[in-house]
């Protein structure tokens, strides 16, 4: 009972207050230009964090961890979350299982011997480039 009193006291000297403020400030529709910028600014942002997410998946850091000692060859899943992979460490390839909390070695054969990269155009570094676009002369 004393919750309504108190509510109703609020309410009677909140509303008069709040409609002469409104009266004295003016209320003003948000421009329709700001509303539908910010919904278009909103649609670039969702749809540039989806093609990001779609490039990671697809290119799955291929340049950056394929180097070193341990690569992996190939991968397909058997299951929900199971997955059996090809992993090429030295002169062997690992047969693995991978599940959700554990990894178990399936088998272990020697790897052929990998066919030499052929050729490719040498690329100048990013710093000659630079220096050639500057217009400062190229170290040798």
């Amino acid at each position: 009972m004393k919750k309504r009193v108190y509510s109703f006291l609020v309410a009677a000297w909140v509303g008069p207050c709040s409609a002469s403020l409104a009266q004295s400030v003016g209320t003003a529709p948000l421009p329709a230009s700001g509303a539908l910028g910010a919904i278009a600014g909103l649609a670039v942002v969702v749809a540039l964090i989806f093609a990001l997410g779609w490039l990671m998946r697809r290119f799955n850091g291929a340049g950056s961890l394929q180097r070193g000692p341990l690569r992996v060859v190939g991968a397909t899943s058997v299951g929900q979350r199971e997955r059996v992979v090809l992993v090429r460490y030295q002169d062997s390839i690992l047969v693995l299982g991978v599940s959700a909390g554990h990894v178990s070695l399936l088998k272990e054969t020697a790897a052929p011997p990998e066919p030499p990269a052929p050729p490719g155009p040498t690329l100048p570094s990013f710093i000659a480039r630079l220096r050639a676009v500057g217009g400062a002369a190229p170290d040798a």
